[in-house]
């Protein structure tokens, strides 16, 4: 119904759909290569900065393993399910498995420090008020013990 609508008809044969299919794969990518070639010959600097910029903004190698490293995993989950005859078992236990190796992990007290996780470092200026408002209250408490003995 909408192959009529849209007046679509079928591709003579197999080798003429590859014949389109390579045209359009070199139109795409010729054209990216020929604006590279452009930006390389008549703005070189503009090129290389922008490649700087792009590798300079990537995390860390760490990170990015890491990052990747996710992705490999759910790849190899899902084959492991296509190949198990879809069994909801290997989704299970790759569900179980992924909390196991990405989930949150507990917070660790830093290095040199006995027991639990420290309290977070205040900001200076709200440091400086929290003193400020402890001070105060000692104060109004040693006025309030004058006045009522």
């Amino acid at each position: 119904m909408l192959n009529d609508t849209l007046k679509l008809v079928p591709l003579p044969s197999d080798a003429f759909r590859k014949n389109i299919l390579v045209v359009l794969g070199m139109s795409v990518f010729g054209s990216m290569l020929w604006d590279r070639l452009c930006v390389a010959l008549f703005a070189p600097k503009l090129l290389w900065v922008g490649y700087v910029d792009a590798w300079n903004a990537l995390p860390p190698w760490k990170v990015m393993c890491y990052e990747v490293s996710k992705y490999v995993y759910l790849a190899g989950v899902l084959v492991l399910y296509a190949n198990t005859s879809q069994s909801l078992m290997t989704l299970l236990g790759g569900w179980w498995l992924w909390r196991k190796l990405y989930g949150p992990q507990p917070m660790q007290p830093p290095p040199g420090v006995e027991g639990g996780p420290a309290a977070p470092e205040l900001p200076a200026a709200e440091q400086q008020k929290a003193q400020m408002t402890q001070a105060a209250g000692q104060k109004a408490g040693r006025k309030g013990a004058k006045g009522s003995i």
